[in-house]
């Protein structure tokens, strides 16, 4: 399908998006599009992909769990 028929015929867009820590200091990331790293530079960077991402990537080298509550 092509993005002006996908436009027409699609419902509203989504994303899927999984992020959890484990008990012993694991996490996972991850994204239901195959797009996604294609998505990373558009606008110089400067979009939501590459603030999750950004987020997600610092919050994978911060040492401390999360506080959950």
């Amino acid at each position: 399908m092509i993005a002006p028929e996908y436009r027409a015929n699609a419902p509203v867009p989504a994303a899927d998006m999984v992020f959890f820590e484990t008990p012993n200091g694991g996490a996972v990331f991850s994204v239901g599009s195959m797009s996604w790293p294609g998505a990373l530079s558009h606008n110089d960077y400067d979009n939501d992909i590459a603030r999750i991402t950004e987020n997600v990537l610092r919050r994978f080298s911060d040492r401390k769990p999360l506080r959950f509550k």
